[in-house]
This record gives C-alpha cells, structure tokens and sequence, in this order.
C-alpha cells in the first residue's frame, strides 16, 4: 500500500502542475514521454481520440491505438483533473466514448489526457482546444509531445515592406504560458494579412498565443493604403474623365478633366462638396483620404448688355441693349462731345473712372454700362464793361469765356478779400458768353476778381478783372440830418468795422446777453456782418476819451485775433482806447424827406425835401467824436474820409 500512496501522490502533483498551465491547440500529434521511476524502462501506450465538445458537455472518443486501464490516466479540462466526475469503464478501448459536463455556463476550452500507468511523473498523451466557438472536433495521435514544464518557440517575421511585427524573430515562450504579437504599419500602408502556422486569419493589428505548447510561426504582410477619389456628373452637358470611383495610393496624384459638350459650358465644379469655381480641370495631389469631385453643366445662352448714357454731353457705342452669345466678348467706345470729357463709366454699377473703351470679355452673364459726362473746366478771357462806380449798378453785357453750362443756375461773382458781389440776373447767353447785373453800392474801389461758377460746381476766375471806382468828395466832417417828419432811414452797410485798443482796467461789453472784461492791451474788432440798422439813440457814440455806445446786431467780436463769433452788442463801455479805426459806411438810399447835409461845414443839401440818396465813407473822428442814431430817422455828425451823392 506504500507504493500505492506513493504512485498516487506523483500523480496528484502531475495534476497540480498541469492546472498552473493554460492548454492551447497543440499539433495534431500525441507524445509519449516516458519518465522512469525504476531502472527498467516501461512502454508508453499510444492513443487516438476525437475529441469535440457542445455547449458544457465534452465528448472523448478512442478512435484508435491502445486500450487504457482504469487507474492509469486522467482527464484534465481546462486545467482542472475531472476525473473523478466521469464513468470510466474498467478499460477504455477503440470505440468507447467518455462524457462531462462542465458546471456553469461557460463552455470548456481545453482538455488534455495525461497517462499516469507506470511512473510518478504524468505523460500527455493527447489534448484539444476549442476556444469558445461553437462545435469544434480535434483528433490527435499520440507520437510526440512536449513535456510540461518545457518551452516553445514562435517564430515572427513581416512578408515584404510597410510595418512592423513586435516582438520579432524567434521568440521563446514558456510551456502552458500566453504570447501576444503586435503589428504595426507605416505611413500610408494598411495590413494586409496575418498568417498563423501558415492559415491566414486576416488583417490584424494584434493576435495572441494562448497556452503555448507546441512552436508556432506568425506573418504579417502589408499593402499601400488605397483612397478612392469619386468622380460624378451632378447635371447633363458635359463629362468628366475619368469618371466614377477612381483608385489611388496614399500619397499619389489624379488630375480630372471637366469637358462641356457643344452649346453647353461649365458652371461649377465642387471638391467635397465646397465649390473651386467653373474650372476645367482640377488635380488631387498627396492624396491622403477619399475625395468627391462633382461637375456641373448649363445650357449656353444669349445675353444681354445694356449701355446707356446719364445726362448730356457724348455718347456710347454701341447703345441700348446689345446681344452677345453666351462666352463672346462685346466693346463699347465711350465719346464725349466738343467742349465736355468723360466724366465716370459704371459697369454693373461699379465706377471704372474715366475710360474711353471698355470690353466685356467671356460674357456668361447680363451686364449693364452707364457712361457719364461733364463740362470741360470753364475759362473767363474778358469783362465788358470791365469798370464801375461805387455806389451805382452795372451791367455787364458780355463776359467771355469758354465752357458755360447752358443748363442750370451759374453764378458768377466779385470778390476783394472777404468781400463778394454776387451778380443779379445771370443770363447763359451761350457757352462763351454770359450777362449779369452788379450792384456796386458800398463797393471798395479797386481791382476785384471775377469769378463764374458752373452748376457742376466747376470754377473760372478773371483776375483784377474789374475795377469799382469813386466818385467820391473828400470830407473830413459830415453832418446827416433827416430825422424830421417823417424822417429818412439810413443804414450802415456789411464789412464794415471799428477797431480799438483797450488802455485801462475793468472795462466790459455784454455780447450776445454776457457780459465780458477786457484786459488793458486787447486789441478789439467789432465787424458788421449784415447791413444793419441800429434802433437806440445814439446808435454809436464815441468821444476822444471812451466809447459808450455800439448798439447793432449782427456783430463779430474779436479779441485779440480771436473770433468769438457773431451775435447782438447790447452795453459797452471803454473808459480809455487808443488806436482807433473805423471802416463803417453809412448809406441813406433814395427817400424823399427833409433832408440837411453838410460836408466840411458847407451845405450840400440845405435843409431841403431832397430824395437824393447819400453815401459816407469811413465814419470816423470829428470835433466832437462819432454820434450816430436813431437810424429809422438818421441822424450823423462826425468824421469822415468823403461821400458820394448818387
């Protein structure tokens, strides 16, 4: 019975160890090994089985070799000894079959029959694997078969280019124990299969040897990776080539050519699905993913061109709306009549500027052109008269030039420095002759420039082109005295101005309701702006020592060259000055009433009814100063450089 235990103990290590040892599909093939326990060496039994399983139930059936006694072998599925859970018969033989049924839900995966007949080491004789697929059968034959406890080799390598298989070449695994083989590709390559013990299982990024107990050989091959580029026709009219799913290499090019049929043109070409326009071609290059390319077509058509002129002065040819077939070119001359020039051309309503000619090119569309004109710049070459007297009216009865716009409201104008004479009764008798009237009352003699504006805003000027002249007395004391019933007006006409320089302190105005301070030194401008008449009594007062009175609307106040802008004087009041200047010209204009006027102390107008209307220049200093006002009924006494009686 010692023995016995002794035989039984081996055996249970046996088993033992073959639990440690995960069971993958050996060859089919069986190995004896034989282990002595004795000097005599003990022949090993060789068996065949079929070997299948379904669902938890495994069937194990001795199809060949020799028969096996009861006691001398166990049966190990999925590393755990069941034999025990099994009816063995007393021999088992050629066409006995062995049944188990796995507890649990999990089908079995492995089984392996170890012959424990003469020594206490265990020899396998035969074993299966089924993973966990469906029906599976394995008969192997008892030949030769590794030991546990031994190690095996997986040879990996790569068929060709394009990627890696890690880890590479021969690669030894421990008995029972798992192996897992990575593949990787290039840039631009795929897997294009994986061979295991030469059966291919498909691309595969990963596979692994399970419960390695026989060698084994895994290959992994590559391909290029393959993009498809798809090629279509979205309308009819047209083709592209080549056409439908086009094939090419990571990396490579294919250039697509879009061809409309006859009457027919390209209208879009869209790349994944964005449009590149109506081009006639378009390549793909570094090709690196799918692609679509889609072509459209439309019918050619006749288009129209509308060419017009705004306003007057040339013309455009062709005019009006003009054919043109669908891709031809159409020209149009823009022509600006005598005395006029291109003034801007539109087309589709954007200026083009001043262009003469202008082609539409390719025309696949409706367009429009719109040219516009202008008068030359005018020129003013002379004045007829070209003279008048202060105070009187002018007429001018040829201005000559070139470039008068006949149309629309032209003015035409003198001007000395700040002052303008704007003419009356303009009259465009053509484009080189205007006539006008000027009113010269007030009028400063000298040289004034002409200057003619045309309603485009274009300007001509005639320098010093007339002369106003005086008829002027010299006074140097005037005495105006209308003011009995019922009174004559008089008033003081626009630019004119005073001018002072404050010598003392604390000295104010109130302009515009505000009342302001001057500082000893300003130096002040009072500036009439409109012809004004005064309503206080006096309107103006000044004496040799103040200034009391300066009471007008309209009034330009500046400070020491600062303009502080046009409004009423209401209060002044200047306790001491010096630098005194007065420009101020009164008019009194033709009214029949009494009338005295003296100059120098001699009688002009003698206290008479007298409707002659009189002019005073320069208002300024006599004997006793400048007193002026009212003047709804004028009253003057003062100083004067002269006066004109017209």
């Amino acid at each position: 019975m010692r023995p016995c235990r002794k035989q039984d103990s081996a055996v249970s290590e046996i088993i033992g160890t073959v639990l440690l040892i995960s069971i993958v599909v050996l060859a089919a093939s069986i190995i004896a090994v034989a282990v002595f326990s004795q000097p005599q060496a003990q022949k090993i039994p060789a068996v065949s089985a079929l070997i299948s399983n379904q669902s938890q139930i495994v069937y194990i059936k001795h199809n060949g070799g020799d028969p096996l006694q009861n006691g001398t072998y166990r049966i190990l599925v999925d590393g755990a000894d069941v034999t025990s859970s099994i009816n063995l018969p007393s021999t088992w033989s050629i066409g006995n079959t062995l049944t188990y049924t796995k507890p649990g839900t999990t089908p079995p995966s492995s089984v392996v029959i170890v012959y424990t007949g003469y020594s206490s080491t265990g020899v396998v004789l035969t074993s299966a694997y089924f993973g966990t697929g469906p029906l599976t059968t394995a008969t192997v034959t008892a030949t030769t078969s590794p030991v546990p406890g031994t190690s095996s080799t997986i040879t990996s390598s790569v068929s060709g280019t394009g990627g890696t298989i890690s880890p590479s070449g021969s690669v030894n695994v421990t008995y029972g124990s798992s192996q897992t083989f990575s593949i990787t590709v290039n840039s631009g390559y795929s897997v294009a299969n994986v061979l295991i013990d030469g059966t291919s299982i498909g691309p595969q990024s990963s596979y692994t040897f399970s419960n390695v107990v026989a060698n084994h050989t895994i290959v992994a091959s590559f391909a290029l990776t393959t993009y498809v580029i798809s090629a279509t026709n979205a309308t009819t009219g047209g083709m592209i080539s080549p056409n439908g799913s086009i094939s090419v290499n990571y990396g490579g090019s294919q250039t697509f050519t879009i061809t409309a049929n006859s009457g027919y043109h390209i209208s879009d070409v869209s790349i994944d699905g964005s449009s590149v326009g109506a081009v006639s071609s378009y390549p793909f290059t570094s090709v690196a993913s799918n692609h679509t390319i889609i072509a459209s077509f439309a019918a050619n058509t006749v288009q129209i061109i509308t060419s017009s002129v705004s306003g007057s002065g040339g013309t455009i040819s062709p005019l009006g709306a003009v054919s043109v077939q669908y891709g031809a070119s159409q020209t149009f001359s823009i022509t600006a009549n005598s005395g006029y020039h291109i003034s801007n051309v539109l087309i589709d309503g954007v200026s083009n500027g001043t262009i003469s000619t202008y082609t539409f090119s390719n025309v696949v569309t409706s367009h429009t052109i719109v040219a516009s004109f202008a008068l030359n710049a005018p020129t003013l070459s002379g004045i007829t008269p070209s003279s008048g007297v202060t105070g009187t009216s002018v007429s001018i009865t040829n201005l000559a030039g070139t470039n008068f716009s006949v149309s629309g409201t032209t003015v035409v104008q003198l001007t000395m420095g700040s002052n303008t004479i704007t003419a009356t009764s303009v009259n465009v008798v053509s484009s080189t002759q205007i006539t006008c009237t000027f009113s010269l009352a007030g009028a400063a003699t000298g040289a004034w420039n002409v200057v003619m504006t045309n309603p485009d805003g274009q300007t001509a000027t005639l320098s010093s082109g007339f002369t106003v002249t005086s008829n002027v007395v010299p006074a140097s004391s005037v005495l105006v005295n209308a003011n009995n019933y019922p009174g004559k007006p008089g008033y003081l006409l626009s630019g004119g101005y005073i001018q002072f320089t404050v010598t003392g302190s604390y000295y104010t105005i109130t302009y515009g309701g505000t009342q302001h301070t001057f500082n000893n030194g300003d130096v002040v401008r009072l500036t009439l702006e409109s012809t004004t008449q005064g309503t206080n009594v006096p309107t103006i007062y000044v004496t040799s020592s103040q200034i009391s009175a300066f009471y007008l609307n309209n009034v330009d106040l500046t400070i020491n060259g600062v303009d502080y802008g046009q409004s009423t004087i209401s209060q002044i009041y200047i306790g001491s000055y010096s630098s005194f200047t007065s420009t101020l010209t009164l008019n009194v204009p033709s009214q029949s009433a009494q009338t005295e006027f003296d100059a120098n102390g001699a009688c002009v107008i003698c206290n008479a009814v007298s409707s002659t209307p009189i002019t005073v220049y320069n208002l300024g200093m006599g004997s006793g100063g400048i007193n002026l006002g009212p003047m709804a009924t004028i009253y003057y006494t003062g100083g004067a450089t002269g006066y004109s009686l017209s």
